[in-house]
């Protein structure tokens, strides 16, 4: 473990967990007994979470973050190119395994696009392990339509996708589609953070990728001003979740909306996760 940042003494490392590398914030004081274990969206890994976790931790939380499978310094046995939806799943479950031996407590599952459809899985599958479920700008599920500013900027990938190769949105695309609403600065730092992405795992989207209603108590976070994936609602109707809209763009946790993002996240936690906190704070 490699402790890298302290905020307001709340605790920031890196390391890796089940071969995944994951990032993870100790609260200054820990007043929720879930852990909260996030899963990022397309192109994106474990420290595009890190500010949200910082902030949510100065709630109380204890956070972890996962890079997918062959992300960042994620190991994976296969060609990213190849990954599918159902392998980023499998390989998160066992490191949420380990994070629920490590807190001692079912955990509250968060996804991030297409992380979102990943994360809906894992709480189906994983139901007598995950108290709550929160997704932010979700992707497109089975018979849920893209974004027509998506569907006008996608086509161009088509080829990597039925290839099965790996590919990268392009630094435009990046702009126009996830970063619309950011400032100039908040735009280069998300571009220069993005990664490859699995062609297998993003044609898993295309064709349609199916999402179950959750047992939990759930919340989808759609954003205001989402240009790659702005129907959210029936998302929320499809697992069954309750809906809330912040104003943004695709990428919640970055810049100005970010407050507002873990303001929604923690007054919906204390209210449906009641007894989880601690109440002698």
């Amino acid at each position: 473990m490699n402790t890298t940042l302290e905020s307001d003494a709340s605790v920031h490392e890196s390391l890796t967990i089940a071969g995944l590398a994951a990032e993870h914030v100790s609260p200054p004081v820990r007043k929720c007994r879930h852990s909260i274990v996030l899963i990022p969206g397309m192109w994106c890994t474990a420290k595009t979470f890190v500010p949200l976790m910082l902030d949510l931790s100065l709630k109380g939380y204890e956070c972890f973050a996962l890079s997918l499978e062959g992300h960042g310094k994620s190991q994976s046995w296969k060609d990213l190119g190849k990954l599918s939806l159902d392998d980023y799943v499998a390989r998160a479950r066992q490191a949420i395994a380990v994070i629920r031996r490590l807190s001692g407590d079912k955990v509250v599952i968060v996804g991030h696009s297409m992380g979102e459809l990943i994360a809906a899985r894992i709480a189906d599958l994983e139901a007598m392990h995950v108290v709550a479920h929160i997704g932010i700008t979700s992707a497109p599920p089975r018979r849920v339509l893209m974004g027509f500013r998506a569907m006008l900027r996608m086509p161009k990938y088509i080829g990597a996708m039925v290839a099965g190769k790996a590919f990268k949105l392009s630094s435009a695309d990046a702009r126009r589609l996830l970063g619309n609403s950011l400032s100039e600065q908040e735009t280069r730092d998300m571009v220069q953070g993005l990664v490859a992405e699995s062609g297998t795992a993003a044609f898993d989207i295309t064709r349609g990728y199916e999402v179950k209603k959750i047992a939990c108590p759930a919340l989808l976070i759609g954003a205001s001003d989402d240009a790659i994936t702005p129907r959210q609602r029936p998302v929320a109707k499809r697992i069954g979740a309750e809906f809330k809209e912040v104003e943004g763009c695709h990428m919640l946790m970055v810049g100005k909306s970010l407050p507002a993002l873990s303001r929604t996240m923690h007054e919906w936690l204390r209210c449906r996760l009641a007894k989880a906190f601690r109440t002698d704070l």
